[in-house]
């Protein structure tokens, strides 16, 4: 059991704020500090030129959490004599809330931040360099939170000269919308901060999982390795048929014949090829013994990237990750057995390969003690990935049929 604390919201900083992640991150954020008055929230960026769309962005989703939550709001407003109708008190509150949130390029706006939220670009140096020069702008007074996906927080803790101020908080993107956290706790972390971490993803209702400090953690311990397999497989394909058709049957495969949203390539896409290169090369430093798997992804990434995936062949496959989805979990599992126990040829040897690479990849992070168990590497496939199923749920043979 986790200890709860007090949530220290007198200001708040969000640093790369303008990014994806650091926007979601700024309107969680919001979404709470709106009902605390006098409460302020900086928003730091180099990117000055998307601060009025980041405004926008936090005032019309902000609307929509408070319209959504107008219990919250009426309560809020309980002695406003003056306040009747809805309306009213969502647009003085809304107004209130977006004038206390303050755009900035300058760390020295940062001075007396009690929390700090850093989402910048995945990249050691950058991140130690903003992160120490933060630390001393608020004079070793804050509690920080980092969002990196892979560099091990222990490196930046003694790196960045923080210490035990400093905590692993991985969300996954959008922050705002999905509900699984990642957290990461080096030993000898401030175990107020510790409390404050959790207590924070209990208000956020956030599905929290917790991982060994070793880069990747567990969401990039698989999904990256995945990747490398992926790559290897295309390269390996790509000596009977051309490229194009080796990405776009492996891109085909992982999300038609293994029900999920999006293919591996596709995926890759989605978060950046350079995002997924970056982590790559912060696991290759940090993991040494794996560094040719990591390094020979990347150089295989910047061939694969240049395949055109706008049009992909359909595998031939009865049910899709949309309406299975929707289903009750009785019935999804149903079907994924026939479903699976359906697939032939090639197809289904690929969707075997990738089905078996991913419960390998998941045991290696439990045995290297990343995970606590399988049930965790699961958990942020289903919750951070979509996944429907867990890398254990079924076994192979049921799983696929006919290879």
């Amino acid at each position: 059991m986790k200890n709860e604390i007090a949530i220290p919201w007198s200001k708040v900083a969000v640093l790369g704020a303008a990014g994806k992640m650091g926007k979601g991150i700024a309107l969680l954020l919001l979404c709470e500090m709106a009902f605390v008055p006098s409460s302020i929230l900086m928003l730091q960026d180099l990117k000055q030129s998307a601060f009025y769309d980041l405004r926008r962005y936090l005032r019309e989703h902000l609307l929509k959490h408070l319209e959504k939550n107008i219990e919250a709001v009426r309560a809020f407003y309980a002695d406003r004599q003056d306040l009747v109708s809805n309306k009213e008190m969502i647009d003085t509150l809304l107004q209130d809330a977006i004038d206390r949130v303050f755009c900035t390029r300058s760390i020295a706006d940062l001075n007396g931040a009690s929390m700090v939220f850093e989402a910048i670009i995945e990249d050691v140096n950058e991140k130690l360099q903003i992160l120490k020069d933060v630390f001393d702008v608020t004079k070793g007074q804050a509690y920080f939170f980092t969002n990196t996906s892979s560099i091990p927080i222990g490196f930046l803790q003694r790196e960045s000269t923080i210490g035990n101020r400093l905590i692993g908080y991985h969300f996954y993107n959008p922050p705002a919308v999905q509900k699984l956290l990642e957290i990461i706790i080096p030993k000898g972390t401030d175990p107020t901060l510790c409390s404050l971490a959790f207590h924070l993803a209990k208000v956020w209702k956030k599905t929290v999982v917790e991982s060994e400090d070793v880069a990747g953690f567990i969401g990039n311990g698989h999904f990256i390795r995945e990747i490398a397999f992926a790559c290897h497989m295309a390269m390996e394909l790509c000596k009977e048929m051309p490229l194009e058709k080796a990405v776009k049957l492996i891109n085909c495969v992982t999300k038609e014949a293994l029900v999920r949203p999006m293919g591996i390539f596709e995926l890759i896409r989605y978060v950046g090829i350079d995002v997924c290169c970056h982590i790559a090369k912060v696991m290759s430093r940090f993991l040494p013994s794996e560094a040719h798997l990591f390094d020979a992804m990347v150089k295989n990434l910047k061939i694969i990237g240049q395949v055109d995936l706008t049009v992909v062949d359909r595998a031939s496959c009865d049910l899709n990750w949309k309406s299975a989805s929707k289903m009750v979990q009785e019935e999804r599992n149903e079907k994924l057995k026939l479903h699976f126990s359906s697939l032939k040829g090639q197809e289904a040897a690929i969707a075997q390969q990738f089905l078996e690479q991913s419960l390998q990849i998941a045991k290696g992070l439990v045995d290297s003690k990343v995970a606590k168990a399988l049930s965790d590497v699961s958990l942020v496939l289903m919750h951070g990935f979509y996944h429907l199923y867990g890398v254990a749920e079924f076994s192979l043979k049921e799983r696929i049929g006919n290879a």
